[in-house]
């Protein structure tokens, strides 16, 4: 064996390679969703910044909202139009920053929403999205319309594959 110091080339060529080694399990590893952690619930000031058409939902869009702040910490919402309530929450598992699909179920007061432009009565939606393990994302409901402003228990959950990880209930009342 010589005792002549490696050129840079085969320093960087040895350093990438043990790099890749050691990356590799974590390369290869399956996401593993532990759970759903409730980091906070209430209600929220949002700007939406765009409406996506969706025949899971009761309004027939979906919302993307931006400068999400929590303005009251509470799971009792008044019933009035305009209002935005929900919960921040963390998918807890490995390895973080994996991307995986969460199921959102979101249960309707018993009586349902009743939408006037379409006649139609929606007791649940139930929406699949992708989200990534160890952010912090925010999942809401925003009563644009007078008919979607009922009163009753509204219950969100969580699910990873057939699996419920987490509910949070919400109570809204008549103003």
């Amino acid at each position: 064996m010589s005792n002549r110091p490696l050129s840079i080339a085969s320093f960087l060529g040895i350093s990438l390679g043990l790099s890749l080694v050691l990356l590799a399990p974590t390369l290869a590893q399956t996401p593993q969703v532990d759970g759903i952690e409730i980091v906070e619930t209430g209600i929220y000031g949002v700007e939406t910044t765009k409406l996506t058409p969706s025949s899971d939902t009761a309004a027939g869009y979906l919302g993307t909202v931006d400068d999400i702040k929590l303005t009251k910490s509470t799971t009792t919402v008044s019933a009035e139009r305009g209002t935005n309530f929900g919960v921040r929450y963390k998918i807890v598992g490995t390895p973080k920053g994996a991307a995986v699909e969460i199921r959102l179920v979101t249960k309707l007061p018993t009586q349902g929403l009743n939408n006037p432009k379409t006649g139609e009565i929606t007791f649940r939606n139930d929406l699949t999205v992708e989200r990534t393990i160890g952010d912090v994302h925010f999942r809401g409901y925003s009563l644009r319309n007078d008919w979607e402003a009922v009163p009753g228990v509204w219950t969100f959950e969580f699910w990873y594959k057939d699996q419920k990880l987490a509910e949070q209930k919400f109570t809204v009342t008549v103003p």
